[in-house]
């Protein structure tokens, strides 16, 4: 759950979702508009998360997973497409994969940002090493989602 604590108790989850789920709340705030600016302070707000995120992810039974925000517009974009980064998708398929699953038909070029930040880094194994993700919890990642 990518929401802040606040949306979460003011629209809580299903019983349904909860019921035999480990659940995970990262608390990111809620960031309008939805344009590139927006987009990169999701990131800044992930980012200090990642390490948590993956280590979750990577813990066993952690598969399959749902990620949600409040509207799946920002916050859970920007989530899995860092996740499907770090399991090899390409750049490109990301941006093709984030335009297709968004009702209106976002922009791909929300994530440019995103993709920046990883190539400044010299890739999303370094991108996430620099923001506290071990590579035990990448690699656990991988072969539960690559099997």
């Amino acid at each position: 759950d990518l929401r802040s604590l606040r949306e979460g108790r003011a629209a809580p989850d299903a019983p349904w979702v909860k019921r035999g789920t480990r659940h995970l709340t990262l608390d990111l705030p809620e960031v309008l508009p939805s344009d590139a600016g927006s987009f990169l302070r999701m990131l800044d707000a992930l980012e200090p998360k990642l390490g948590r995120l993956f280590a979750h992810l990577g813990s066993p039974g952690a598969l399959p997973v749902l990620i949600h925000c409040g509207s799946g517009k920002g916050r859970a974009c920007v989530g899995v497409a860092v996740i499907l980064l770090a399991l090899g998708v390409s750049q490109p398929d990301v941006a093709r994969d984030f335009a297709e699953n968004q009702a209106d038909g976002a922009d791909p070029r929300l994530l440019d940002g995103l993709f920046a930040r990883v190539t400044e880094a010299g890739g999303i194994e370094p991108y996430l090493a620099r923001h506290s993700v071990s590579p035990s919890d990448l690699e656990r990642l991988r072969s539960q989602a690559l099997e």
